[in-house]
């Protein structure tokens, strides 16, 4: 039977000297290396493995041709970048490169923004920013 750590603490305390009782209690309260440890005794081993994946889920989700799709998806398009910047002051911004695609954000100026923007895929406008003269953005966009 387990000894409370604090009590085998105050029968080892200096100046103090342990019975043999108390010594015997100390070791009987540790596994010794040669004990299997019950894994009813293992702290929240049955939650641990109730939250894994069976063997043979696991086995067919590394065969299964439609895990992860819309993760593979995102490889197969990821994000560009384009730099652009303006010869005056703009409240739209029309480029061939954003047709067909999906806006992700704009950086400039230690900024990364991604709300209040406008793309229509059709045109390549992009909307909802005064796009200012001699200022270098980062157009990032996925291609659909």
């Amino acid at each position: 039977m387990a000894t409370d750590i604090n009590i085998i603490f105050g029968w080892f305390a200096t100046g103090k000297e342990p019975t043999q009782e108390q010594f015997r209690q100390t070791f009987l309260s540790f596994y010794h290396k040669n004990e299997t440890i019950p894994l009813a005794k293992v702290f929240k081993l049955i939650e641990l493995l109730d939250a894994k994946a069976e063997k043979e889920q696991f086995d067919g989700h590394l065969i299964d041709p439609n895990a992860h799709q819309a993760e593979f998806e995102k490889l197969k398009n990821p994000c560009r970048f384009m730099t652009i910047s303006v010869n005056e002051d703009i409240g739209q911004l029309q480029h061939d490169n954003l047709k067909n695609v999906e806006f992700n954000g704009i950086a400039f100026q230690n900024q990364f923004l991604t709300d209040g923007f406008t793309l229509d895929p059709e045109t390549g406008i992009l909307k909802g920013w005064e796009f200012e003269k001699d200022i270098k953005y980062l157009i990032y966009y996925t291609i659909q």
